[in-house]
């Protein structure tokens, strides 16, 4: 459970920085669509970045109350999915209303 904890904050955290990196990509240029459309896009990917952040901190927890394991993988999983989930959070609380 430590691993694919890991395996998928890491995963979440590779999806977070690609969501950025388009967005800042994005933000001078002027899209050929629908507007809307394209900050569905994004809300969307932010609600699945989420979601593999959720699992992978419950996948992590299970892993590290496991007895006779080892837990480094999935402490690293633990706050790798934290960090990813404090990001989101962050980022979502400071938008203006």
């Amino acid at each position: 459970m430590g691993a694919a904890s890991f395996t998928l904050a890491t995963f979440s955290s590779l999806l977070l920085a690609g969501r950025y990196l388009l967005a800042w990509s994005f933000r001078g240029w002027d899209p050929p669509g629908d507007e809307v459309a394209y900050g569905f896009g994004l809300l969307m990917s932010g609600f699945l970045i989420e979601a593999v952040g959720i699992v992978a901190l419950g996948l992590g927890v299970a892993g590290t109350l496991q007895r006779r394991r080892k837990r480094s993988f999935a402490s690293l999983g633990v706050a790798c999915s934290a960090l990813v989930l404090v990001v989101i959070l962050t980022q979502t609380n400071l938008l203006p209303s």
